[in-house]
């Protein structure tokens, strides 16, 4: 059983999560429900969830949920953690990414998606909104410069695969469908592109698309 803290402002999300996590009340137990990150450090110590759900912004504070996506990711590294928001902000996404965050959600997609994103998560993989990827890709795309750094060095199967996370791909299976390949070849290739960007994960390969950087 996966254990859940919540950490969210809001009491209508608050207890949207309860009841979405209810759903599979054998898979799932709601620990603790937090509404802000004061005292964090110490009950992720004393209730030590597996995951945490957890508002980017909350009491008016803009990175009150980035300050403690912060502190777990270098307090307890293997415990994961969703950001969730109703915004659809680029620079706070990849804030969230360069500070280790596992996921992204929108509000808006809860009820439709939560399970779907925990699964990702804890099968080693990176939750982003296709929408959310998309726009970040767009924004890459209209810059040549640095798509061309971005892409310099790897092989025609490589850049295919960078351009199926652009187009909003993230799981192993989306990319396999999208070009039509086993699902480990695509794992050996995006092997590849680690290796060459210098980079170790799925999140580091979003932060260098949108950066346009090959060292992060």
């Amino acid at each position: 059983m996966r254990r859940v803290l919540i950490v969210d402002d809001e009491k209508h999300i608050q207890e949207a999560l309860r009841s979405i996590l209810a759903q599979k009340k054998t898979d799932y137990h709601v620990i603790g429900v937090f509404s802000d990150c004061e005292n964090l450090k110490e009950n992720i110590n004393r209730l030590m969830p597996d995951i945490v759900l957890m508002d980017i912004r909350m009491n008016n504070d803009d990175t009150s949920g980035l300050r403690g996506l912060r502190l777990i990711k270098e307090n307890f590294p293997k415990v994961k953690v969703l950001m969730i928001t109703i915004e659809e902000d680029n620079k706070k996404i990849m804030k969230a990414v360069k500070n280790q965050a596992d996921g992204y959600m929108l509000k808006s997609e809860l009820g439709s998606t939560l399970f779907k994103a925990i699964d990702i998560i804890f099968d080693g993989g990176l939750y982003m909104n296709g929408k959310v990827t998309r726009k970040m890709g767009e924004e890459i795309a209209k810059n040549e410069a640095k798509k061309r750094l971005l892409l310099n060095g790897l092989t025609n199967a490589e850049q295919h695969i960078v351009e199926s996370v652009m187009d909003g791909h993230l799981e192993y299976k989306e990319v396999a469908k999208d070009l039509n390949k086993s699902v480990e070849t695509v794992k050996t290739q995006f092997r590849g592109i680690f290796r060459k960007l210098g980079i170790q994960s799925k999140i580091e390969l979003v932060f260098a698309i949108f950066k346009g950087k090959q060292k992060i």
